[in-house]
């Protein structure tokens, strides 16, 4: 495909996002003459290659391109494995809380692996991250169990509790599992506002807390008397070859800390 008919078909792709009307403010500002970010080329290659309504297709497809063009998703490996199995561990009807929401590929995967009737909920700051995961999630059929909310933990925590209590009648707001995956130094302190909100988690998984690392978080949740065990999970750094692991590049870990089985 020559480079032409490649930017015609992403200015398309890009303008039925736009025709969207509750994406339609996100790309007031957008330029069709700018060349594509790596996150919006990803969003062209899941559209291109994935028919609609296959979420692991999907996951596949953003994992292709992650080893072509390194990203900031999970990857596949050690520490998505261990996600998946607690989100399937859940209960019926559970909440899973993401902070970074990103390109919506863990949103995608927690979704596609919680049991029925539950909602995720990711909260993801760039507006066009936003826009991109949203699309990723509707593109895969799961609309109805994720929404990504924009803006920061701090901004969203009220939103985020009204949500949980009209998509949760009948019973007090609550977080099964949290997923943090944002800035790493905003662990401890967005832990602290969602306990403060009354939100505790029951299981709290952290990414990346080796490589970049996150230390005042590990050293908060390990001196919480809530939580009675936590266990680091040791990886590769997402879409880091064998090679690269084999001469020390680079390991990273997933930190899943469990809330004392008699706490409210």
């Amino acid at each position: 495909m020559d480079a032409d008919s490649a930017s015609a078909e992403d200015r398309e792709i890009l303008h039925k996002l736009m025709r969207r009307s509750d994406l339609r403010s996100i790309f007031d500002g957008y330029d069709p003459a700018r060349p594509l970010s790596k996150e919006e080329e990803m969003l062209r290659a899941v559209l291109t290659n994935v028919p609609a309504g296959e979420p692991e297709r999907t996951l596949a497809a953003i994992d292709r391109f992650g080893w072509e063009h390194w990203m900031m998703n999970l990857g596949d490996g050690v520490k998505r494995d261990k996600l998946v199995e607690l989100v399937r561990a859940l209960p019926e009807g559970a909440v899973v809380v993401e902070l970074g929401g990103y390109v919506g590929y863990s949103a995608t995967l927690l979704a596609t692996n919680a049991p029925s009737k539950s909602k995720v909920y990711s909260i993801e700051k760039h507006p066009l991250c936003l826009a991109i995961a949203t699309t990723v999630l509707a593109h895969s059929g799961l609309q109805h169990k994720a929404n990504v909310l924009l803006g920061t933990l701090t901004e969203q925590i009220d939103n985020l509790k009204e949500r949980i209590r009209k998509d949760f009648p009948g019973r007090a707001p609550r977080i099964d599992l949290l997923f943090l995956d944002h800035a790493k130094e905003a662990y401890a302190s967005d832990f602290v506002r969602i306990k403060a909100a009354g939100l505790a988690p029951r299981v709290v998984a952290a990414d990346n807390v080796i490589y970049p690392g996150a230390p005042d978080y590990i050293s908060m949740i390990r001196a919480d008397p809530q939580y009675e065990r936590s266990e680091i999970f040791k990886g590769a750094l997402e879409y880091v070859s064998a090679e690269e692991r084999a001469v020390g590049l680079i390991e990273d870990g997933l930190m899943v800390s469990y809330r004392v089985a008699n706490e409210p």
